[in-house]
């Protein structure tokens, strides 16, 4: 992630769109924020019961973005994604460690106890199935 790039995007948007996004990221209408494979970041964000869906990439010098909403759809920008880059900069994704360099099959036939209860401590904060 390229906090200089998101700052650049920030920019770019109107104090209204900034304002707005920023409420909607305080008040914790982001949900799930999870990198789907380097650099490419998937989340929800719901507000007043509706949920989006926002992917935000990070491509050599770009930074794209989408979302589901009409806003988007219409005026290529929203609150949803804005309010998500919010959350990128101050909630940095987990470094990566020796779990996400190794297969699950690895870890499933040669794991201790440890080892099994390390690599859930590592991935279930991570994944998109939070209750």
């Amino acid at each position: 992630m390229n906090k200089n790039k998101i700052n650049q995007y920030l920019e770019t948007l109107s104090n209204e769109v900034k304002d707005y996004a920023r409420k909607y990221y305080l008040e914790g209408a982001v949900k799930r924020v999870f990198e789907i494979k380097p650099g490419v970041y998937s989340a929800i964000v719901q507000h007043h019961s509706i949920e989006q869906r926002v992917t935000i990439s990070f491509k050599g010098e770009k930074l794209l973005v989408n979302c589901g909403c009409e806003t988007y759809k219409t005026h290529s920008l929203c609150h949803h994604i804005t309010a998500v880059l919010y959350y990128l900069l101050e909630h940095p994704m987990l470094q990566k460690t020796v779990f996400s360099e190794t297969s699950i099959d690895s870890l499933i036939y040669s794991c201790d106890e440890k080892t099994a209860k390390e690599y859930l401590d590592y991935e279930l904060p991570r994944s998109q199935y939070k209750r």
